[in-house]
């Protein structure tokens, strides 16, 4: 942690790589930084990722499956807002 806590996040990892939470749990464990996981969710990093997400979210709410709070702010998204 000489550079900061930062530093625990970006080197040596390949990002959208199957291992990066793999990767950096375990620098969080080895470093004894403290962390809380949310529950699983869609990763939405592009429009593409919204859009499936939104194709989703029907049968999401149909199932009695509670959409988390950052669910709610990203259906609020417009694709032009991208």
């Amino acid at each position: 942690l000489e550079r900061g806590p930062q530093g625990l996040f970006s080197e040596g990892i390949q990002w959208g790589g199957e291992d990066v939470l793999g990767t950096t749990l375990s620098r969080l464990r080895a470093a004894d930084v403290p962390y809380h996981m949310l529950e699983f969710w869609y990763d939405v990093d592009r429009p593409e990722d919204l859009r499936l997400m939104r194709a989703h979210v029907p049968t999401l709410i149909e199932m009695g499956i509670p959409l988390p709070q950052r669910a709610l702010a990203l259906l609020q998204l417009e694709d032009r807002s991208w």
